[in-house]
């Protein structure tokens, strides 16, 4: 009997404890823009990464981090964007939006957009 009642102490101590820790944790998200464009003997990709705006309430403190992510632009196929932000901890959600922008005999260029999703400190946002 003392040792449920000391585990039921601990849980109702400790209960809220983890709640309040839980809340230092906080999602982040991004865009992965994958430009494509398609001519009559080759396909050429053009990424970009938007990670919201300069001055959001969740930017990130660390500029090394932003351009450690930047360099996501420079991979030469959509997948190795993918695997580069897998490395990062970023995890894929879904895709948001695909367009073709123009379409000719000669051209065809696509537009989509990927989002990803990691957890980060809150600490680590301004």
């Amino acid at each position: 009997m003392r040792q449920l009642t000391l585990s039921l102490m601990l849980f109702c101590c400790l209960g809220p404890l983890s709640h309040l820790l839980a809340q230092d944790k906080i999602d982040k998200y991004c865009l992965l823009i994958n430009e494509t464009t398609v001519k009559a003997v080759r396909e050429q990709n053009t990424f970009k990464l938007f990670l919201g705006y300069e001055n959001s309430l969740m930017a990130f403190k660390d500029t090394a981090l932003l351009a450690q992510l930047k360099q996501v632009e420079k991979r030469a196929n959509l997948v190795d964007a993918f695997n580069y932000l897998a490395s990062l901890g970023w995890q894929y959600i879904g895709l948001t939006a695909s367009m073709n922008s123009r379409t000719s005999f000669a051209n065809t260029n696509l537009s989509q957009q990927y989002l990803f999703k990691r957890t980060f400190d809150r600490s680590a946002l301004k």
